[in-house]
Order: structure tokens, then C-alpha cells, then sequence
């Protein structure tokens, strides 16, 4: 009723329509309210690690490229997510520089993806456009957000065994930080917080959250025996208000960020 009561005094006050410059725009917000359409995405880009411990061929996996992940569903309400309907015969891509304009492969359940390698190239700075195409729709929805640059941490170069570590990544804007700790020597990956986002509600949770992070804490469980350690750190910012278009602009959103990998000697 509220939003009617609105247009209906812009529309008998036609002679003064300087206040109600903002009739297309609630419109605008109806429509996205109402679009059942939900798109969340993530952008994650690397930096190839630069140490002289690292062999050159893990060094190289580690700074394969940019990977893209989004899920597509039809769901009107952020509690309905979780049983929300996959759109697994969606169009999805990524447009921005330099690259142009990549399509996603679809997987199972809604799930679309960009596997390093596969034409994305992380330009920090430039926006990039996600879209998305729905059968039956008459035009493509789409989620703009602008890739950060690199995040910046400092590590010391050695840590006893099973100490945790907290990172200071103040000043620089994310809303989250993704963590990936490996052994080099095995390859193991000892410590993920990749569990934060591991469902529809936490990833929505992260892209729609209104504050910025200090830093991340890295639990002792990480560096569990002697060895070096390759730890990467990706900051991520969730986009802009008003960034997203012709899909539900509650619930959709997307993260980016650049992940920087340092070295750590872990001793006794």
C-alpha cells in the first residue's frame, strides 16, 4: 500500500513533479524485489607466488588464474533459499576488461563456472558485469562489481608448530577474507574457510554484509607438523548498492577479490 500511496501522489500532482523524479526508480525496486530470479557469484583471481622456496611447478598451480563460481535459483525469499529451485538451463557469463565477454559452463543444481584457464583475466579496478539469462525471460538480469586490488598481508618467516597467526588487513576495504593453507612438501591443505560460504544463506550473508574486516585469524590447526607452508589470502568485497538488475536485487550479489600467496617456515 505503501509504495501505491506514493505513485499516486506523483501522478495526481503532475504540475509538481520534482519530487517524484524517483517514480521509475521505486518501480525499479518493486520489480527487483518481486523477481524471483537469484543470482550469487564469486570472483577469484591470483597472484602467482613469488619465493625461492616454492618449486617452479607449485608455483605455478598456485597461480593458475582466475576462477568464477555462481548459482542461479528461483527463490523470493532469503529463508527459502536453502530449498530454493536451481535454474540449471540459465545462460550465465562475465563481461569486462580485458578479456570481452566469457560464457560459463553449466554443472549440476544451478552451479555455473569459470575454471582458471578457461579466458578470465583479473584486472583490479575494472567493473565487470555478471549476466544471466533465464528461459522465458525478455531480457538478461545482471550483477556489476568492481575487482579490488591484490589483498596485502604480512606473515612472519617462521612460526612454532601449531600457532595460530592473526593478519592485519586494515585499511583496505574487504568485507570477508577467503584462507587457503597448504603443506608445500605434501600438498595437503590443512586449513580452508571455505566452509563460511558453504551454503546458499552464508554466501548471501557475506555478499549483503554492511561492514569492512580488520583482519583474519589463522587457527594453530593449520600448521599442525614442521614443514613450510604456502598461505593464501584473498580479501573480498561484495558490490556496490543498486548494482544488480532484472533479477531479485534482494537476494542476489557477488564477491571478488585477488589472492595473494606468502611462504612460512614452520619450525619445532
Amino acid at each position: 500500500m505503501k509504495f501505491k500511496l506514493i505513485l499516486g501522489f506523483c501522478l495526481v500532482n503532475q504540475v509538481t513533479l520534482v519530487g517524484c523524479g524517483g517514480i521509475a526508480e521505486i518501480q525499479e525496486s518493486i520489480d527487483g524485489f518481486t523477481n524471483t530470479t537469484a543470482l550469487e557469484a564469486i570472483i577469484l583471481g591470483v597472484v602467482p607466488p613469488e619465493s625461492d622456496i616454492l618449486p617452479e611447478d607449485v608455483a605455478d598451480a598456485m597461480g593458475a588464474g582466475t576462477s568464477f563460481k555462481a548459482l542461479v535459483v528461483d527463490a523470493d525469499a532469503v529463508a527459502a533459499m536453502e530449498e530454493a529451485t536451481p535454474i540449471d538451463d540459465a545462460s550465465v557469463w562475465v563481461e569486462g576488461a580485458p578479456m570481452g565477454t566469457v560464457a560459463a559452463y553449466s554443472l549440476l543444481e544451478g552451479l555455473y563456472t569459470l575454471e582458471p584457464g578457461m579466458g578470465l583475466e583479473y584486472a583490479a579496478g575494472e567493473t565487470w558485469r555478471i549476466g544471466v539469462m533465464v528461459p522465458g525471460d525478455d531480457e538478461p538480469g545482471e550483477v556489476e562489481i568492481t575487482l579490488p586490488e591484490a589483498t596485502v598481508f604480512a606473515l612472519p618467516e617462521t612460526s612454532p608448530v601449531g600457532a595460530s597467526m592473526t593478519l592485519d588487513l586494515s585499511g583496505q576495504g574487504f568485507h570477508w577474507a577467503f584462507l587457503i593453507v597448504t603443506n608445500v612438501l605434501s600438498g595437503e591443505v590443512t586449513y580452508t574457510n571455505e566452509s563460511d560460504v558453504a551454503s546458499v544463506v552464508e554466501i548471501y550473508e557475506v555478499t549483503h554484509g554492511e561492514s569492512t574486516i580488520s583482519g583474519v585469524t589463522i587457527p594453530g590447526v593449520a600448521f599442525p607438523t614442521v614443514g613450510i607452508y604456502a598461505v593464501g589470502v584473498a580479501g573480498m568485497v561484495h558490490q556496490d548498492e543498486d548494482a544488480a538488475t532484472n533479477v531479485n536485487t534482494v537476494l542476489s550479489g557477488a564477491l571478488a577479490g585477488q589472492m595473494r600467496i606468502e611462504v612460512i617456515t614452520i619450525g619445532s
